[in-house]
């Protein structure tokens, strides 16, 4: 009896220490709707968590990561080789300040000889939350080993929020990214 209340209260303790994910207007955790796409799939707070739209086009997929809260493919333009995609990821109100995160996502790209890459930063405010952006493009390193390679593009964004930083990115095919950039800044205005 007495193990069955230990491994009872271990199980509770283990879920409640875990990430609720954003749910989705079903009710639907993020990252669960998958073959939804475009304005199907909203966005609704929990815990917090910023909340957004998102975009005509975009299919949620399931995420593949505890820190993600959401993951989005955006199909290919002609030309390319392979999807874009775009990520939220929370990582408990850590993850370290906001420059240092633009750094780190610059030196993961380079340019054909492999040296830096010039970048673009910019902020916007949307309802009293600074978002701080970064735009990339070159030779990217990749993430959790996928993705890297040459003619790679990137904008990244960090979302202040009461809970901590958010952190969303477009990246893949520099073409595909460019053909989605404005979908994607229309998803991060939609964050609310």
């Amino acid at each position: 009896m007495k193990q069955s209340i230990i491994l009872v209260l271990v199980a509770f303790l283990l879920s409640a220490c875990g990430q609720k994910p954003v749910a989705s207007e079903a009710g639907q955790p993020a990252g669960q709707n998958a073959a939804k796409t475009g304005d199907e799939v909203d966005q609704a707070p929990a815990m917090g968590a910023p909340s957004f739209k998102s975009q005509t086009g975009w299919t949620e997929e399931q995420v593949t990561s505890n820190m993600r809260i959401a993951q989005f493919r955006l199909p290919k333009v002609e030309g390319d080789a392979e999807d874009a995609e775009v990520v939220v990821f929370w990582f408990n109100g850590d993850g370290g300040g906001v420059d240092n995160n633009l750094n780190r996502w610059e030196t993961q790209f380079a340019d054909a000889e492999g040296g830096p890459v010039p970048s673009k930063r910019s902020n916007f405010m949307v309802k009293g939350r600074r978002i701080d952006l970064i735009e990339l493009e070159g030779t990217w390193a990749g993430s959790m080993g996928k993705g890297a390679g040459p003619g790679k593009a990137m904008v990244g964004a960090v979302i202040e929020n009461e809970k901590g930083l958010y952190f969303a990115r477009l990246v893949g095919p520099a073409k595909t990214v460019f053909h989605w950039q404005p979908s994607y800044m229309s998803f991060l205005k939609s964050v609310y």
